[in-house]
């Protein structure tokens, strides 16, 4: 029986184990622009290119059959992983869903609309930082 592909975006240090199981019963490719990401010797076709290519990464998942797409401990690659899975009908993460969880202020808006408790925010402009700092109470948190 002929394994099947899958594709693996980052191919760093942290990518290393679990990439080594999916070889177990996949054929792996393996997107990642660092030439010298240390799992590119474990998968069996590489290509360095950028994950915004949208389209020429697509084209490539659909030449090999590809037939699921992971990230292992980075959330970089999101954002082309819910787009393949979108596009290739597969089960995984999707577009939509990471347009939420990557926009922190519209998944805030969808815990409030589904009564999920979580801590207040607020989201100001950059000029306003210091006006906003100097009118509240510490301790708070602040991220940008």
């Amino acid at each position: 029986m002929t394994r099947k592909y899958v594709a693996v975006f980052g191919l760093g240090y942290d990518q290393l184990e679990g990439i080594k199981e999916l070889r177990k019963n996949f054929k792996i490719l393996g997107f990642d622009e660092n030439e010298k990401s240390k799992a590119i010797k474990y998968v069996d076709k590489y290509f360095s290119i950028n994950f915004k290519k949208k389209s020429e990464i697509l084209k490539i998942c659909r030449n090999f059959n590809v037939r699921y797409i992971f990230s292992f401990n980075t959330e970089g690659p999101l954002p082309i992983v819910g787009y393949l899975n979108t596009k290739l009908n597969l089960q995984g993460i999707k577009q939509q869903t990471v347009n939420l969880v990557t926009n922190k202020y519209n998944l805030r808006k969808k815990f409030k609309k589904n009564v999920i408790v979580f801590p207040d925010f607020k989201v100001f402009k950059k000029k306003d930082t210091d006006n906003f700092i100097n009118k509240i109470s510490f301790p708070k948190i602040f991220k940008k």
